[in-house]
């Protein structure tokens, strides 16, 4: 309070105060005050509230005095009292933002509602309080804060990128008076940025006929081919570059495929590729192999070698 001349101030006298519709009291600090300046403090307490601004009623004496060196008392009315409209009181916290979610097109693979994606600096989204400050966290950890719009949406995407595994990401939401919310519900991630190994496929046992078993020379025109890929993945048979099937790898990652088509006789070349549910592909080495169905000519007839004139003895 600032007065036109120096005051005696006897007591502890209040100023009325009207927070939210809530009269609340500020309490006069001599220690901060001045002969022309008077001071009363007033803390904010938890619950109060105003938007539209702080009113100053009233200065009550309870028993004080305040009086000039004359000893005539100060008047009772205040005057000249500033605008209170942008003392703005908010003690509230925001509610919790929504559960974050992935944003369109970041959840990859078979499923686009899984939580599981092969995008390892995803964009994801929520909503919160209109104009609060939220705050991303990923495995308990701030990784940065974005502003919430008008509507309350929200939108970051995650600089670092994300390991594969498992990631758990909340949100909290910071008013502009600086009140935090409670968590959001967590978001459950499974990164996997990984391309499955599949090992070079090869001719099954049987389909490897003739002299050696390991020669990939065989008269079996349908051969079966194996190899291992990422457990319970779709493998696509490629032969001679054009894809010519799949096989679903069993849990052991083992897959076995029996080719429809009779291969004409010559050389083939085949290879495989995977994708995993989060949408990696991978793909195999290639592997030759060579198809003999037709048996080799009959051989011609045997002849007999032409007789050899066995030398004459010498006579006398």
């Amino acid at each position: 309070m600032q007065l036109s001349e120096a005051v005696i101030v006897n007591g502890t006298p209040t100023i009325l105060l009207d927070i939210g519709g809530v009269q609340r009291v500020a309490v006069y600090n001599p220690a901060g005050s001045s002969g022309t300046a008077l001071r009363f403090d007033y803390v904010v307490q938890a619950g109060d509230n105003d938007a539209d601004g702080i009113t100053v009623k009233e200065l009550a004496l309870n028993g004080a005095s305040i009086t000039d060196a004359a000893r005539l008392a100060l008047p009772a009315t205040l005057g000249g009292i500033p605008g209170t409209q942008g003392v703005l009181v908010d003690t509230l916290a925001p509610d919790a933002p929504s559960v974050p979610v992935l944003a369109a097109g970041q959840d990859s693979g078979s499923s686009a509602t899984d939580g599981l994606t092969n995008v390892n600096r995803p964009t994801i989204g929520g909503t919160a309080e209109p104009g609060s400050t939220v705050t991303v966290m990923i495995d308990g950890v701030a990784r940065g804060t974005t502003t919430a719009g008008p509507g309350g949406a929200w939108s970051f995407t995650v600089t670092d990128p994300l390991t594969d595994g498992a990631h758990s990401i909340t949100t909290t939401a910071t008013d502009r008076a600086g009140n935090v919310s409670p968590a959001s519900p967590a978001l459950a991630l499974v990164i996997d940025a990984t391309p499955p190994v599949l090992s070079t496929p090869s001719l099954a046992p049987g389909s490897d006929s003739g002299v050696s078993a390991t020669d990939r020379i065989t008269g079996v025109t349908r051969p079966t081919l194996t190899g291992s890929a990422e457990p319970n993945s779709s493998v696509r048979v490629i032969l001679d570059g054009v894809v010519v099937g799949t096989a679903t790898a069993g849990p052991d990652g083992r897959w076995s495929f029996t080719v429809a088509d009779a291969l004409a006789d010559g050389d083939h070349s085949v290879a495989t590729e995977a994708t995993d549910a989060a949408g990696n592909t991978g793909r195999s080495a290639s592997q030759t192999f060579t198809i003999r169905s037709t048996a080799p000519g009959a051989p011609s007839a045997p002849t007999l070698a032409s007789a050899t004139a066995a030398p004459r003895p010498a006579t006398g």
